[in-house]
């Protein structure tokens, strides 16, 4: 653990020694034109989640930095072969969290290596972004400053979410919380923006990655009636592998279908496993019922932040029941 600690440290200490206000990167006449471009673009952004999307002000996204590496972290999931229940890890700061950053990719796989030895299915992914929760005032990063206007606001908007309301040691909570608020934002940025074309490519491309999101919970759903039965492990291991690859195929039917696959192509690697889905489930699963939560609001956001903040003050089991009531409305609305 003292390894781990320290490779953090120096980690955030790295990055934020690498940090070049925006004000002066645009008023430094050698600061490329596109990099120019998306600094004033994210100025806009985070303006938008403070007047528009209620998020609390922040220090963080004032400032840039390069890295030289694509991601700024490397996650870390485990969970057991035949269960659903991921290896938590708690910390001073943000509580017990579902999974363990690196920032090196090396330590992040020495790590799932040593839980694989242990029997864990593991799942090692690059994040191209992770919030201090206000600690630090955060900056923009190289690893998705170039991403296309609604995905790299999108992301801006995610990271303030964290700033604003963050439940301790609720990681699906948090990550879903944060996800609706994005997409929240990001309709009503393309809205206000008059860009009904990319609008209409965002929506497409969440209603494939919905799509997606419903037969992974499909296949976790079955995979947990298997894993509850009195079969050997190597039965187990048997009608698991077969329901991995069964879920594979039809998500490439899917994908056939909508012409390619390229929303969640990630998702659906040759070595899925249970940690795979629940790190996928971790960032989505109570999307639709915070979607449904500020319809039911009546696209209020402060009202949205206010309901959410008391979904967060409830007990966990509550909070989950209460999540589960929304979890699929018979039609929530494409926009707010």
């Amino acid at each position: 653990m003292a390894h781990y600690y320290l490779q953090a440290v120096g980690g955030e200490l790295d990055l934020l020694s690498r940090r070049r206000s925006i004000s002066d990167l645009l008023a430094d006449p050698v600061t490329p034109k596109p990099l120019r471009q998306r600094l004033s673009l994210a100025e806009k952004a985070v303006k938008f989640a403070v007047t528009d999307l209620a998020l609390a002000p922040s220090g963080s996204f004032q400032s840039y930095a390069d890295l030289s590496r694509p991601y700024a972290v490397w996650a870390v999931y485990a969970t057991p072969a035949y269960a659903f229940d991921p290896v938590t890890w708690c910390f001073p700061v943000a509580g017990c969290m579902s999974y363990r950053g690196y920032f090196s990719p090396d330590d992040a796989h020495r790590s799932a290596e040593v839980l694989a030895h242990e029997g864990m299915d593991t799942y090692v992914t690059g994040a191209p972004a992770f919030s201090t929760l206000g600690w630090f005032d955060d900056p923009l990063l190289n690893t998705f400053i170039d991403w296309p206007e609604p995905w790299l606001i999108g992301l801006i908007f995610h990271e303030l979410a964290h700033a604003t309301l963050y439940v301790s040691g609720d990681t699906t909570f948090n990550e879903s919380y944060a996800e609706a608020v994005s997409r929240i934002g990001v309709e009503l940025w393309l809205q206000q923006s008059g860009q009904t074309k990319l609008l209409e490519k965002y929506r497409r491309y969440h209603q494939q990655r919905d799509a997606c999101l419903n037969l992974i919970q499909k296949s976790r759903a079955l995979l947990a009636v298997v894993y509850a039965s009195r079969r050997t492990p190597a039965e187990l291991l048997a009608v698991k592998t077969h329901i991995l690859k069964a879920t594979r195929r039809t998500y490439h039917r899917m994908a056939a279908n909508w012409g390619g696959g390229a929303a969640c192509d990630s998702w659906f690697p040759p070595h899925l496993n249970n940690a795979h889905l629940v790190a996928l489930t971790t960032y989505s699963q109570w999307i639709p019922s915070l979607l449904a939560l500020m319809a039911q609001e009546g696209g209020a956001i402060t009202q949205f932040h206010q309901s959410a903040r008391s979904l967060g003050e409830l007990p966990p089991p509550l909070r989950q029941e209460q999540l589960r009531q929304w979890l699929h409305p018979a039609s929530p609305p494409a926009a707010f």
